[in-house]
């Protein structure tokens, strides 16, 4: 199954071809769309806004994909 933790590292370091293609890997392994947002491109970009510390303000408060705020 794909490790949405070097997705995540992967995109904070800015390798957008390397991203895309983990992605295209992952979601090729049965991973869910939303799994492979919320577990890996969510937390990355959180983790950039946060300073590097690997929290998910929005996983945390329980929100998900789709939910009306």
């Amino acid at each position: 199954m794909a490790d949405f933790r070097i997705i995540a590292d992967a995109l904070k370091m800015g390798s957008a071809p390397k991203v895309k293609k983990m992605i295209a890997a992952a979601l090729e392994e049965g991973a869910a769309p939303v799994d492979i947002l919320n577990n890996s491109l969510v937390v990355g970009m959180s983790d950039i806004a946060s300073g590097g510390t690997s929290s998910n303000p929005a996983k945390a408060a329980g929100l998900k994909v789709g939910d009306i705020i």
